[in-house]
């Protein structure tokens, strides 16, 4: 993905839309901005970048001013106490860049996203989600946000007893070398439950590696991340086996 900023150009309709945007937040009344923050269906993760009120909101705006390559945003520090906001497509691809002006109304609530000073901002992301013919659960250590083609989200929370690979280890280096080789063999899996009809888990893709007969493991790919390298979203799900 091209991380690079892409040069502001008069009359650029994205980066004019965000300053509008940015404007009408300053208007917004106390009523209209407690309705925003209480946006309904919304579930977060770390990933702010799909998740928060705010950016939805920014996002949904941008689409309905027709937009519609813009899916997701990012909240970013910029020099000195700035803040910048950034959207994408679902590629991951930088479409427009807003600078936050301190004191402004995103600035604020910029503020707030990133330092959670607002309680229930982002509700906690559930470890399951159930769908129309079977459920998906997160079996991994980390919150899994998936966008679908449409640019919609669907966030799954880490679990805490997430299925991993367990391993015995013993060392090998050989006599004289200055570095440290290691054996590992795997000896099982842990908290990995069984088969069910309708259930798909999404594991870690060593754990799939290891069953590669389950073809209820599904693994996060196409997966997108920012300059930082912090993954953002995965583009797909995909089984690993035979």
């Amino acid at each position: 993905m091209n991380e690079t900023t892409p040069p502001a150009r008069a009359g650029d309709p994205i980066r004019d839309a965000l300053l509008g945007l940015r404007e009408e937040a300053d208007r917004l009344t106390p009523g209209e901005l407690a309705d925003l923050l209480a946006i309904e269906e919304i579930t977060g993760s770390s990933h702010l970048s799909c998740t928060d009120p705010v950016g939805r909101w920014i996002v949904g705006e941008m689409r309905t001013l027709g937009h519609r390559d813009v899916v997701a945003h990012e909240w970013g520090e910029a020099s000195g106490d700035g803040w910048t906001l950034t959207v994408r497509n679902r590629l991951g691809e930088t479409l427009g860049i807003l600078l936050l002006v301190t004191g402004s109304t995103l600035w604020d609530l910029a503020m707030q996203v990133s330092f959670d000073r607002h309680p229930g901002l982002v509700s906690e992301a559930p470890i399951e989600v159930a769908f129309a013919d079977h459920v998906l659960v997160n079996h991994t250590p980390h919150d899994v946000v998936l966008i679908s083609p449409d640019g919609g989200f669907t966030v799954l929370g880490a679990n805490p007893c997430s299925a991993r690979v367990r391993t015995s280890t013993f060392t090998i280096t050989p006599p004289g070398h200055p570095w440290q080789m290691l054996h590992e063999r795997a000896m099982g899996t842990a908290d990995l439950p069984v088969q069910r009809a309708a259930r798909w888990l999404v594991v870690s893709r060593v754990v799939a590696v290891h069953h590669p007969n389950r073809n209820d493991l599904l693994v996060p790919t196409d997966l997108v991340s920012n300059g930082r390298g912090q993954v953002l979203w995965a583009g797909a799900l995909a089984r690993v086996g035979i």
